[in-house]
Order: C-alpha cells, then structure tokens, then sequence
C-alpha cells in the first residue's frame, strides 16, 4: 500500500457562479421544458434534452462547431460537437458523411447555422443566433454550463451550451414551489428580553427569569403571543382550550416583539449575597484595564425567548396563514413553558407572578 500525504491540489475546484449555475440547471432539468422535439427538413426529427450542469473551464475542442447566442443583451455560446456538426451540414447538403473531424468551412457554417437558427426559434423566439463564436460578447466568468443530449439521424450526441447564469436562473425561479408537503414548525412566542451572557450562564433551578414591563397573563383570558416562521411574525392570541387566532399578517420578526423591556433580572427563592471585592484589589481605570475577551463574551447579550409551545404546518398551509386564521395548540393552554436561546431550549419552567411582571420559574436545565 501507498501512503501520501494530501494537499489542497488534490481537491477538485470549482467556482461559485458554476455552483449556483448546477441547481439552475438542476432545477431546470425537472421541467416539461428541459426536453423538446423539432422537425427539420432534410434531416428529420431532433429531440433535445438537458442532461446534466457541466464545467464553464473546460476547453472546446478544434473542431467542434461554435456559435455565439444573444437574449436581452447577454451573451452566451452554443457548441456542437465536430462529428455531429458535420453529419447534420452532410445530410441537409445531400452528401455522404466523409468521417473525418475537421473545423467546418465557411459555407458549412452557414448551413449549420441556418438549421439551429431554426431549432432556436421553435425553443426560445427571443433568443439570436451568432456566426461570431467570441470573445467579445464572451464572459467566461458569469457563465454557467449545460451538457444537452441531441438525438438526431438515428445517432446520439452532446451539445455544449454556455449561458448567463441569469438565464438558467429565470427558468428554475419559473418553476413552481415544490416544497409544499415539507414540514415547517413555528415557534409560539409570549415574551422575549436580552440578558448578559454571563448571568444567563449562572441560572440555576429554582430561579426565575423575570421579564420586566411584562404584565403575567390572565388566567381566564386570551394571551397575548407572537406566531414565528424563521424571521417572520404574526401576532397571535390564544384561548384557555389552546385555540390560536392570527390578529395581524406576517411582518418581519423585529417589527413584532412579545415585549421589549429595558433589561431582564434573576430572582432566586433566597437572596444571593453579592460577592466583595478583595481589598487588595486596587481600583483600574481605563487605561490600565484593557478589555479581554472573556469579558467582552460575558457582557455579549443573548436573547431569552419564552416559548409556550410549536406549531407544525405543511409548506402549502404555512403559505395560506394570514390574519383571521385558526389554529390549535393540540390541547388546552398550560403554563408550562421553555427558555429558548437562539435556536435551542436551554431551560423549562412554568409561569409564575414575580411583582407584578411575568416571570418564568425554572424546574428543568438543558444545554450545560
């Protein structure tokens, strides 16, 4: 066995542009429209179809046929492998093929350009045909590749078809949305606030996070939540039997806050004793107290989301939300809660009156 060691030229590479332009075309392939037949006289029926994305950098050969193509003022360029070229220009010319590969002369280009001329305007009527192969209208790097399959004369061959990325990209955005029987879950918001990184880091069971101007909800009443999709929210009330009402459409999240108080604190069952400073310590002053990083991560605010359950919807239903829209819990309203921080639950506590304001007792630590 052979061992070596690897390096960074042992990877294949690639380009962004060429990335995006796979899933255009990989987009694109799904359609009714990647694959069409067209009549030609002399030569009879040619079925094209996109077959795969193939790489922009990668050289023509010399005696593949190239023809500049033009929509909307961008430019792109279409090659036809040497042998398919020569057999097509053969068969309108009523010759036999002679075989060989060899660039095609000047009246045979006209030929070939004339039948794809013809196939374009059954395809694409805003798309132009070019003798010019390039360069000037030529960029390599804002083109994408496909690979088509041609199946013509009884034989199969590739063409090589280089595009803007903008117009593989109009027919995958043309598409219709397939992804409506995907599972979607939303998260059903009753407060939000920010706390230091570090206080959140010391919460223990038994303490209770307190969102201030938060007035607790009533028992008997609706409750006042947000519905969240991503960054997207609705206001939202919910009833004692769990039944959720949509007051509002959907706006982006930062325009619906559950609440939006000054500062958030935690309040144990028994008081904490603050910790006093070593009186060794002499006091620091800006300039000779730079800043370190655990300092800095332990100031960072986080984001406490109290969330009183999930929603989880198909594609298609979350499409049809807007105001006025019923939805249901799955059972009747608790006061059971979780402490979400960004995309995780890090606590779960119930809903207690701390003064006046809401506040949520832990029972239940994750995430340590």
């Amino acid at each position: 066995m052979t061992v070596r060691q690897l390096t960074l030229t042992d990877f294949p590479t690639t380009s962004a542009t060429n990335l995006a332009g796979v899933r255009a075309w990989e987009a694109w392939s799904r359609s009714a429209a990647s694959q069409a037949t067209v009549q030609l006289r002399g030569v009879g029926s040619v079925h094209i179809a996109v077959e795969r994305a193939g790489d922009s950098a990668a050289p023509l050969e010399p005696a593949d046929a190239v023809f500049g193509i033009e929509r909307g003022g961008r430019w792109g360029r279409i090659a036809l492998d040497g042998w398919l070229a020569s057999r097509l220009v053969s068969a309108v010319l009523g010759r036999a093929p002679d075989g060989s590969l060899r660039p095609l002369g000047r009246t045979e280009r006209g030929v070939l350009a004339a039948l794809l001329a013809t196939i374009l305007s059954e395809l694409a009527a805003d798309v132009r045909l070019s003798l010019a192969a390039g360069p000037h209208p030529y960029r390599p790097a804002d083109i994408v590749t496909a690979i088509l399959k041609v199946s013509v004369l009884g034989i199969g061959a590739w063409v090589r078809l280089d595009v803007p990325l903008s117009w593989a990209a109009d027919r995958a955005n043309g598409s219709p949305f397939d992804g409506a029987a995907l599972p979607v879950s939303g998260s059903l918001e009753l407060a939000s606030t920010h706390l230091p990184a570090l206080e959140w880091a010391t919460v223990r069971r038994g303490d209770a996070v307190v969102f201030d101007g938060v007035a607790p909800p009533r028992t008997f009443d609706a409750w006042e939540a947000r519905l969240r999709f991503g960054p997207y929210a609705a206001k939202a009330q919910i009833g004692v039997d769990g039944v959720i009402h949509l007051v509002e459409g959907f706006q982006p999240a930062a325009l619906i806050t559950p609440s939006t108080p000054d500062s958030l604190e935690l309040k144990n069952r028994l008081s904490r004793e603050e910790p006093a400073m070593p009186k060794s310590s002499p006091p620091t002053t800006e300039s000779d107290a730079p800043a370190d990083v655990t300092s800095v991560l332990a100031a960072a605010p986080v984001e406490v989301v109290a969330e009183i359950g999930r929603v989880v919807l198909r594609g298609d239903e979350v499409m049809g939300l807007a105001r006025g829209h019923v939805l249901t819990l799955g059972g009747a309203r608790t006061t059971a809660v979780s402490l979400r921080v960004g995309d995780a639950v890090w606590a779960r506590g119930e809903l207690i009156d701390v003064d006046g304001e809401l506040g949520v007792r832990v029972v239940e630590l994750f995430g340590r």
